[in-house]
């Protein structure tokens, strides 16, 4: 039974966070690492409830949802980002946490890239969402004569 603890032991510490939560670091590194400040899991929080005016903007409509289209737009990727490097921490070996941590960050610039043009340029993440339930009308072919 002593031997079976022992082989235990080291895999239950590896499955728990074992790393206590570091200073906030600022730039490049700060955002690699996005979970190693006290803060973040704040911000990650704050970012959950700026995600919950979707619903809003939906019962709400057109004149009003575009503000809340780039508050969502801006919350989702930094609750998405924040949350992922938990994930990171929790799962990722310690080897290939940079790489993977990096991978994170690209995605992270290029989702709010994405809404943001999306929230600008394009029709908004609310009428985007409302256009999965419209039905397409089918557009007829030019006659050619």
């Amino acid at each position: 039974a002593r031997s079976a603890l022992r082989r235990a032991a080291p895999l239950a510490r590896r499955t728990f966070r074992s790393e206590p939560a570091k200073k906030a670091s600022s730039g490049v590194s700060g955002a690699l690492e996005a979970d190693a400040a006290s803060w973040s899991t704040k911000v990650m929080h704050v970012a959950s409830f700026g995600m919950l005016l979707v619903p809003v903007s939906f019962v709400i409509g057109e004149p009003v949802s575009k503000p809340i289209d780039f508050i969502v737009g801006f919350c989702l990727p930094v609750h998405m980002h924040i949350g992922l490097n938990y994930v990171i921490s929790d799962y990722v070996p310690r080897s290939a946490r940079g790489p993977v941590r990096a991978v994170t960050l690209g995605l992270t610039g290029l989702t709010a890239l994405g809404l943001l043009r999306l929230n600008s340029t394009g029709e908004g993440m609310t009428q985007a969402i409302k256009g999965l339930w419209v039905k397409k009308v089918p557009r007829k072919a030019p006659v050619e004569e």
